[in-house]
Formats: C-alpha cells, sequence, structure tokens
C-alpha cells in the first residue's frame, strides 16, 4: 500500500510530517511548497513554535519563515477534497 500524508501547514505539522516520512515511508500528499504557496491569498493564523526543516519540500520551511503564516487543515481541507471524489 502508498501511504500520503497531509497535515498542518506549521511546525507542529512539519515535525509529525517528518517522522511519518521518515518511520513510515509515507509521502507528501499537497503537502509542499506549491501547495502552502498556492494557500497566500487564505487567511490563516500565526506561525508560532519551532522551525522545523522539510527535506521532502525544499524551500517549503525557509517560505514558511518568511510568509509567518499557519494553516489548519480543517480550514483548507476544499483544496485537496475533490482529489477523494470516488468516479
Amino acid at each position: 500500500a502508498r501511504l500520503l500524508y497531509h497535515g498542518d501547514f506549521d511546525w507542529g505539522g512539519v515535525g509529525i510530517a517528518n517522522r511519518v516520512f521518515t518511520e513510515l515511508g509515507a509521502e507528501p500528499w499537497r503537502y509542499d511548497l506549491a501547495a502552502y504557496d498556492a494557500l497566500y491569498e487564505r487567511p490563516g493564523r500565526a506561525l508560532a513554535g519551532v522551525p522545523q526543516s522539510t527535506p521532502w519540500s525544499p524551500g517549503l520551511a525557509e517560505r514558511m519563515r518568511e510568509r509567518a503564516r499557519a494553516y489548519d487543515e480543517e480550514g483548507i481541507v476544499d483544496t485537496f477534497l475533490s482529489d477523494l471524489a470516488i468516479t
């Protein structure tokens, strides 16, 4: 089976992602620099906490630090819900 992961775009979510990718071999699903950039016009919340690295998506951690904006999954679910539609 292929395990895909999407989490909150905040430092806690990135920390969880690092463990899920490393320990379980998961792959990012709409959880990279391009997905974060696509949220630019959306409201988010202040990014707080200890910065984490994003080896699966070069540039993501830097962009998150620059924008200092976090996005919770429940606030952006519409951006990936169509992927789950049964056709």
